[in-house]
């Protein structure tokens, strides 16, 4: 006796893989649906960078308030608009491996930088040379603000 296998002409072969119109189909879906999220999710990272930058700032400042208090001595803030950084002399950066309490905006995770600085009406054209000093007591000399900007946001 012989077996056979037994095949049926009229059922369709297994399908091995996807056809060319399927995947032009998906891979255009894909591209369109990129081209719209792909603007949104730019500008929300801009905006979580520039949140995360004038927050860092502000608690800086305050920071830098209670350390004047701290340590019973004045601490002058220094602005560098330029490099898109502030530093603070003769308080300790929080990891210990500089003098000097310096932060820096440019990088990760803020990329963004100082719009503009103003702790004195008198001196505000000059961006350079802005600087807000916190007394013994915590008292700043001076109101001002500090604006960050990350791509086209700022605060």
């Amino acid at each position: 006796m012989m077996l056979t296998a037994m095949h049926n002409n009229n059922s369709p072969l297994p399908r091995r893989g996807w056809s060319l119109i399927e995947l032009a189909v998906v891979t255009t879906f894909m591209g369109i649906l990129a081209g719209v999220t792909l603007p949104r999710f730019m500008n929300a990272l801009e905006r979580s960078s520039v949140d995360a930058a004038a927050r860092r700032v502000a608690d800086d400042l305050e920071y830098l308030r209670m350390q004047a208090r701290k340590l019973n001595s004045n601490v002058t803030v220094s602005s560098n608009p330029a490099a898109a950084s502030y530093s603070a002399a003769g308080v300790r950066a929080l990891d210990s491996s500089r003098t000097t309490y310096t932060v820096s905006l440019a990088g990760d995770p803020y990329q963004s930088r100082i719009a503009s600085v103003s702790f004195d009406a008198d001196a505000a054209a000059n961006l350079e040379d802005q600087s807000v000093i916190f007394s013994r007591s915590g008292s700043p000399d001076s109101s001002g603000s500090v604006i960050v900007r990350s791509g086209s946001l700022q605060k």
